[in-house]
């Protein structure tokens, strides 16, 4: 069975998504726990350091026995500053050195792209009963995965990672984009990434 992992990597909740051919898809959020208190861990031994080797944890139980096909990973950094930006490179480079390890082929997605696929567009406005309103892209995009793939996902981390679970299984050819975004989307991909191609299996499209 072709399985197809999407993570959105968080300092605070990942949220992971699987989504199998057949069309069976499903998620989780994983907190680190709550933050120990000061001076109890030892210097070598950081809460910082910590998260990280949890987080990999999760992932690692995550996905298991099952080799996925293709890992779709949000890229990271859009809206992040200072020292929040470090850590998560840090687990960036943590989490992809060991998906590396692993061989397993890995699409990394603009956050654009993510919101694009699940919106329909970047932007932030949506009519509400006739009068544009503002909405946080989050809300959106949760509301989109509730509405358009019916997953009644629980926070905007089970949210991403199942979008990105869809991109992932678009750009093989399992699902069929439903919209021309989508699409636009999956050939932007497909252009700069041709070695996607090579991962397809003939007759996986489930559409």
């Amino acid at each position: 069975m072709i399985t197809i992992i999407g993570l959105d990597l968080s300092l605070t909740g990942t949220g992971f998504s699987r989504f199998e051919i057949g069309g069976n898809v499903t998620w989780q959020t994983r907190g680190t726990g709550p933050r120990p208190p000061k001076g109890s861990m030892s210097p070598e031994h950081t809460w910082d350091v910590e998260r990280r080797a949890v987080i990999l944890n999760h992932i690692k139980a995550w996905i298991g026995n099952q080799a996925p096909a293709l890992v779709a990973v949000e890229k990271q950094f859009q809206g992040a500053h200072g020292g929040t930006a470090v850590e998560l490179s840090k687990l960036a480079g943590l989490i992809e050195h060991w998906l590396f390890l692993q061989k397993f082929p890995v699409l990394h997605v603009e956050n654009q792209q993510l919101r694009k696929f699940a919106i329909g567009s970047a932007a932030t406005t949506k009519n509400v009963y006739g009068v544009k309103m503002k909405i946080p892209t989050k809300e959106l995009t949760i509301a989109s995965v509730r509405e358009r793939w019916g997953h009644q996902v629980a926070d905007n981390n089970e949210a991403d990672a199942v979008v990105l679970s869809y991109i992932a299984a678009a750009v093989l050819g399992c699902c069929e984009p439903t919209i021309e975004p989508q699409r636009e989307i999956v050939r932007t991909l497909l252009a700069k990434y041709p070695w996607i191609d090579g991962l397809k299996s003939p007759g996986a499209s489930v559409a």
